[in-house]
């Protein structure tokens, strides 16, 4: 069983102080059920996020989850002799504007 998670951030100056961050996160394979039948393959997922200083009172930023729509599940069992799977999200997009005054 393993879980992993890496992030790399990259602050180029033309994003007025924001950044560049891309993620991967990997979950390995492991047993659903006590008596090791039935076996989850595990996952691995990138996410990309950005932000970008207009000004400073203003902020653009976004993320995009799951980048690949990669098929996944948050929680994978056996239940009754049944496999059982809690699927996670497919690509989602957020961006969003912060201001403060």
């Amino acid at each position: 069983n393993t879980i992993s998670n890496l992030r790399l951030n990259y602050q180029p100056q033309l994003l007025n102080g924001g950044r560049i961050e891309l993620e991967w996160s990997h979950l390995g394979k492991y047993w659903m059920d006590q008596g090791n039948t039935t076996k989850y393959d595990g996952h691995e997922l990138y996410n990309l996020r950005a932000n970008y200083f207009v000004n400073k009172a203003f902020e653009v930023y976004a993320r995009v989850m799951n980048l690949a729509d990669e098929h996944y599940a948050t929680a994978a069992a056996v239940s009754s002799g049944n496999p059982q799977y809690a699927p996670g999200m497919p690509r989602t997009v957020y961006a969003g504007v912060d201001y403060k005054f």
